[in-house]
């Protein structure tokens, strides 16, 4: 079964995969739907900051790297989801398309998941993808409800 993205579940199948039952071959119809968010998530940098700025001419290529990537190579999943993840993370607005279907996960990666995973996935450049998806499928599955504390600095 391919669910849409405008169904409910749909950022938690973008992200962390569709269940087993739904696999064909082992192969996870909702990563087919990830191209599509990169698209979406491109036209929301290109409406939010203009075509013509150098910032996002930048973007738009490191973007359709990852893009151009397979959706049948594991590392490749990892880079497209670790990417949505960063879109959700730093343009809060993008990630408004998915209150409707999935506000509870969006409210906990927003509050809890993304301010304790997505530092040190930039420290490293975004160079470890599949441990920053990875990371988020823990805290919000093993650790859920959990609040962290932080430690002053």
């Amino acid at each position: 079964m391919n669910q849409g993205m405008d169904e409910p579940g749909a950022l938690q199948r973008l992200l962390f995969g569709s269940p087993f039952c739904e696999r064909t071959d082992g192969f996870d119809p909702a990563t087919a739907q990830l191209d599509g968010i990169i698209d979406a998530l491109v036209e929301f940098l290109r409406l939010e900051h203009g075509s013509e700025c150098p910032g996002f001419r930048q973007a738009e290529r490191e973007i359709a790297d990852v893009r151009a990537m397979p959706c049948d190579i594991d590392a490749a999943i990892f880079a497209k989801r670790a990417l949505l993840l960063f879109g959700l993370w730093r343009d809060p607005a993008f990630g408004d398309r998915f209150k409707a279907t999935d506000s509870a996960l969006l409210a906990d990666l927003r509050t809890r998941i993304l301010p304790i995973a997505a530092p040190p996935f930039l420290n490293n450049l975004g160079q470890t993808p599949d441990s920053f998806v990875r990371l988020c499928a823990v805290i919000r599955t093993q650790w859920e409800g959990i609040e962290f504390k932080f430690a002053r600095t």
